[in-house]
């Protein structure tokens, strides 16, 4: 989600890394929202049908939250836009940090009101149980269009049901193209995608575990989780630096011999 790629490396090791564990904080979010909510909010086609369903069976409470959800959720991806669009189309990358802030910030608060005794009586209220959907959602919302912003489009975490496609697609171009080449980019792209399910379904494994020991130790795995990504950014960033940095001193090493040559 911190990292700008460009289109010929979306797919490498690097950016499948990313892309995994995007999609393995995405399965623990979800799953964590369904153990202590009842609700999936990584993905709105669920969401869509209860909203048509509550209507019809004229469940205001439950039709409020769910809308709610949706509109979190797209609310998280205009934040994305708005947040690292500019920064993918300036190259300004040390910026895409304000995404960082406001996901460990949304789960570092849940985290403090669910273990804090002073908050206790917060965590039971209706209202808050609400406003915590709301907030997954839009985590989720904002994790994956980060995710499309910094793949240019090719890249989706947060719901499965493109991805599982993909991967038959994949497998049966794999099987009958009559390109070898395209064959060979079909068979990477099939265990790329795999991977990429396999990671969310682990993490909703992993977020099941912890939820049972304590709700309080999935959130803060999922809030561990959420720094990995901007320290990989920082890393790259001195990476980066580091490179301009040789460079001009090899230009300047180079001038000044040019100099005293002349």
């Amino acid at each position: 989600m911190y990292l700008v790629h460009n289109k010929e490396n979306v797919r490498s090791i690097r950016s499948t890394f990313i892309w995994c564990l995007l999609a393995f904080l995405s399965g623990m979010i979800n799953s964590f929202s369904y153990h202590r909510l009842k609700l999936f909010v990584s993905h709105v086609t669920g969401t869509s049908t209860t909203i048509g369903m509550a209507m019809a069976d004229h469940q205001w409470k439950l039709e409020f939250e769910v809308i709610g959800i949706f509109f979190s959720f797209m609310l998280g991806t205009f934040a994305a836009v708005k947040l690292i669009g500019p920064v993918i189309w300036k190259h300004q990358l040390k910026e895409l940090y304000w995404t960082h802030f406001i996901v460990s910030g949304i789960l570092l608060t849940m985290l403090v009101l669910m273990t804090s005794t002073s908050f206790s009586w917060l965590t039971q209220l209706e209202t808050y149980i609400e406003v915590e959907s709301f907030l997954l959602a839009f985590l989720c919302g904002l994790i994956n269009s980060s995710a499309v912003l910094c793949s240019h489009g090719l890249i989706r975490v947060t719901h499965m049901t493109g991805v599982a496609t993909d991967i038959g697609m994949a497998y049966g171009k794999y099987l009958f193209h009559p390109n070898r080449q395209e064959r060979y980019l079909e068979k990477k792209l099939f265990w790329e995608r795999v991977s990429k399910l396999c990671s969310f379904i682990i993490g909703a494994y992993w977020s099941a575990l912890l939820f049972r020991e304590k709700p309080s130790y999935a959130l803060s795995c999922i809030f561990a989780l959420s720094l990995v990504p901007p320290a990989l950014h920082h890393l790259k960033i001195k990476v980066i630096a580091s490179k301009a940095t040789e460079q001009q001193e090899k230009q300047g090493e180079k001038q000044q011999i040019d100099q005293v040559l002349q």
